[in-house]
């Protein structure tokens, strides 16, 4: 079985199962030298079957993290998966969409399925966590149609519980920030949360009023944003509008305002994962968490999370 990972547009990746027991991992960009690679992940694959001894007319299973035509459709339409689109779902040849292309060239004899996005975050940290069984909480940009999923994982099944829909959360709002900053997004978060400690978050208050949320971290920004780049930078248009500042470009001086900035998204970014992580706790009853995607690589929320006292443990994905 071989699982391919990056159609949501970073990031390509290939792991390798045989019998169920994980032999091989790898990242495209590794081979192309390019980073975040987002490009069908050839290299990785081969890759994989190398070290486990393989060929590619020996793979059975090709498993996606996540489902194109989902992804696909709520780009279009904005709204979140329903009975409609799903059976809709099931009519669309996979060959539609580049990855599943290549792959099919690449593993002409393979069966082809289709992962959702946060249960493939939630099963790969249930798979390399120590626990027994654990709740999780997934917070992304962007999964399919949804921002951040609470759910239970054990040994038998990863099952979703409790969504957020849409992809305006608390995930884009970082990323809304780092490109107002100057940074180029989808992979510059790491220089935010990393300037953060430089500043004072005295910006925290307009950042909340730029959005809506409630006791559970279930936020929304108040005016319509997506990860596409014509929206991006409407909506940092926006931001700069509410908080009465200019956008800096790549290259300016960073100046106090700035780092204040970046202490301000970060010390928001905290505040609604700690409401999140209380939720899912109430919510499952689970002493011990799975603290996945992509919003799980700040890693000074996740040791504010451990210190919280929320859940007895803590595990990030890696």
């Amino acid at each position: 079985m071989l699982g391919i990972g990056g159609l949501l547009g970073h990031d390509g990746n290939a792991a390798l199962l045989v019998d169920g027991r994980v032999v091989a991992a790898s990242q495209e960009e590794r081979f192309t030298r390019k980073k975040h690679d987002a490009g069908f992940p050839r290299n990785a694959a081969l890759d994989c079957l190398e070290i486990g001894g393989l060929a590619p007319e020996d793979v059975g299973w090709c498993v996606f993290s996540e489902k194109p035509f989902q992804n696909l459709l709520h780009e279009r339409t904005e709204s979140p998966t329903n009975a409609i689109s799903w059976w809709a779902s099931r009519l669309i040849p996979a060959g539609k969409f580049s990855y599943p292309a290549a792959a099919r060239a690449l593993f002409p004899g393979a069966d082809f399925k289709y992962a959702w996005h946060h249960l493939s975050h939630a099963a790969a940290a249930f798979a390399t966590s120590p626990f027994e069984r654990a709740a999780f909480l997934c917070v992304d940009g962007k999964g399919e149609d949804v921002s951040a999923t609470v759910g239970v994982a054990d040994r038998r099944r990863t099952e979703i519980l409790y969504e957020l829909p849409y992809e305006n959360g608390i995930g884009l709002l970082y990323t809304l920030v780092t490109s107002f900053l100057g940074f180029t997004s989808f992979g510059s978060e790491y220089k935010v949360m990393g300037l953060a400690p430089y500043g004072e978050p005295v910006w925290v208050e307009e950042l909340r009023r730029f959005a809506i949320s409630d006791e559970s971290g279930a936020l929304r920004l108040r005016e319509r944003a997506t990860f596409a780049w014509p929206h991006m930078l409407a909506s940092m248009a926006a931001l700069g509008r509410h908080l009465g500042l200019p956008q800096r470009l790549k290259g300016q001086p960073l100046e106090a305002i700035h780092v204040d900035l970046a202490a301000s998204i970060q010390e928001l970014f905290e505040l609604e994962l700690l409401k999140m992580a209380e939720f899912a706790r109430r919510s499952t009853g689970e002493r011990n968490l799975l603290f996945c995607g992509g919003c799980a690589q700040n890693c000074v929320t996740a040791g504010r999370l451990r210190r919280s006292g929320i859940f007895d443990a803590v595990f990030n994905s890696p």
